[in-house]
């Protein structure tokens, strides 16, 4: 695993199937502010950075755990920091995981972190 990939598992105490509570269908329960609020300003940072032509962070949205903004936003800044001219092409739930398409990124890093970025309760 990459060091920016463990870096994030570590900080954000990152395991697939862990963000909601055992009873909880995310689909039946309302949007909070704070993950609207979250959604958005992420949304915005970061749609500047997308690609022409493509969607860029607007696949993401809700139900989605908050704390995988945070984690996508620290990947995102590394990645620039990485290579100032990456693009995003998508980031999107599919399937119950974050799915991450960007240019200028090893494709390797991106599919290492959907791994931890998974839930069952997300696939519809």
């Amino acid at each position: 695993m990459s060091d920016i990939i463990q870096r994030l598992v570590l900080k954000y105490s990152l395991k697939p199937d862990s963000y909601y509570k055992k009873d909880v269908n995310p689909y039946k329960v309302a949007a909070s502010f704070e993950d609207m609020a979250a959604y958005e300003t992420f949304k915005k940072k970061w749609m500047g950075a997308t690609e022409a032509g493509w969607y860029g962070p607007q696949g993401l949205g809700y139900p989605m755990p908050r704390v995988w903004y945070a984690v996508l936003d620290e990947f995102l800044e590394w990645c620039r920091a990485e290579n100032p001219d990456f693009k995003i092409l998508q980031l999107a739930v599919k399937f119950g995981r974050v799915k991450i398409y960007l240019l200028g990124v090893d494709s390797k890093i991106t599919i290492e972190l959907s791994g931890p970025l998974f839930d069952k309760k997300l696939i519809y």
